[in-house]
């Protein structure tokens, strides 16, 4: 598989996995068989700030390493 054909499964892949992670918060039959809670407000906050921070990261990191041909 070529490297282009490979990356066109990344962002689906990325969407189902939150997805899959929402539903083991939020649906009550996946509450109790995996027992989850809700997140709260202050919890997707402080995971916001966590990924931002990561993501920002990431970029500079990006940038700075990047090679020039």
């Amino acid at each position: 598989m070529a490297g282009a054909e490979r990356l066109q499964w990344r962002r689906p892949a990325a969407e189902g996995s939150a997805l899959l992670a929402m539903a083991a918060l939020y649906v009550p039959v996946l509450q109790s068989l995996l027992d989850t809670r809700p997140v709260g407000w202050t919890g997707t906050g402080l995971a916001a700030v966590a990924a931002l921070a990561a993501f920002a990261t990431a970029r500079l990191l990006r940038g700075a390493f990047h090679r020039k041909a």
